[in-house]
C-alpha cells in the first residue's frame, strides 16, 4: 500500500512507495552529537539621551572573546546580539545566557538580549545554545565589558576633593592667624604710644 507506515518487533520502520517497499532499520540512525556554533555578533551600549555605542561586525563572525569592551558611564544600557549555528532543524535551536552576578535564563529563543541601567564596573556576559538533539554549546561563549566609573565618583576625585578642602582649611586658618597678630601688633603699638604720651606728661 503506497505511502503506508509500519514498525514491527525489530523496530524497522516499513514504508510503501509507488517502487515498492521499503524497509529502514532504526537502529541504525545515527544521532546528532555536533555541538552548535554561538557567536556573539554585537554589543552596544545606550545612554538616556537614546545615542548610541556599539561594537559589531557586519557578517557572522563572532566578536573576540579576549577583548574588553569600553563603554562610558552613561552608556550603561547594554544590549547583545548573538546566534546559534545548528545546520539541523536551525529554527529550533534555543539559547541559555547569564550576566555576571545573575542566575541563567534557560531556554529563550531570543538573539538579542538588554540590560538597562547597569553600575558602572566589570561584566563578563555568557552565553550557548542547543540544537535539537538537546547538545549544548560548550563551554559557553563569554565577552567581557566594562562601564566606567564617572570621573566624581572615582577616587582620585575624592582625594583631590580632600587635598582642596585641606588647602581651603588651611589657607582660612592662615588668614585668621595673620588677622590676629595684625590685631596683636595694632593693641601693642597703641599701648607703647600710650605709655610714651603718659611719660611726656609726667615730664612736663
Amino acid at each position: 500500500m503506497q505511502n503506508a507506515l509500519l514498525f514491527d518487533s525489530k523496530e524497522n520502520l516499513w514504508y510503501g512507495s509507488i517502487d515498492g517497499l521499503i524497509k529502514l532499520n532504526t537502529k541504525k540512525l545515527q544521532r546528532n552529537n555536533i555541538k552548535p556554533g554561538v557567536f556573539v555578533l554585537d554589543i552596544r551600549g545606550m545612554s538616556a539621551s537614546f545615542n548610541q555605542h556599539s561594537y559589531s561586525y557586519p557578517k557572522i563572525k563572532s566578536l573576540p572573546h579576549d577583548h574588553n569592551y569600553i563603554f562610558d558611564y552613561d552608556f550603561n544600557s547594554i544590549s547583545i546580539s548573538y546566534v546559534g549555528i545548528s545546520l539541523t532543524n536551525p529554527d529550533r535551536v534555543k539559547y541559555s545566557y547569564k550576566l555576571s552576578g545573575t542566575n541563567w535564563i534557560e531556554n529563550t529563543s531570543e538573539t538579542t538580549v538588554r540590560f538597562p541601567n547597569l553600575d558602572p564596573g566589570e561584566y563578563t556576559f555568557e552565553v550557548k545554545a542547543q540544537n535539537s538533539f538537546g547538545n549544548w554549546t560548550n563551554p559557553p561563549k563569554r565577552i567581557n565589558f566594562t562601564i566606567q566609573t564617572p570621573f566624581y565618583k572615582t577616587y582620585l576625585f575624592y582625594l583631590l576633593i580632600f587635598i582642596l578642602a585641606a588647602i581651603i582649611m588651611f589657607y582660612i586658618y592662615r588668614l585668621k592667624v595673620l588677622s590676629v597678630k595684625k590685631k596683636n601688633l595694632e593693641l601693642e603699638e597703641r599701648i607703647a604710644e600710650r605709655i610714651i604720651h603718659e611719660k611726656q606728661l609726667k615730664e612736663s
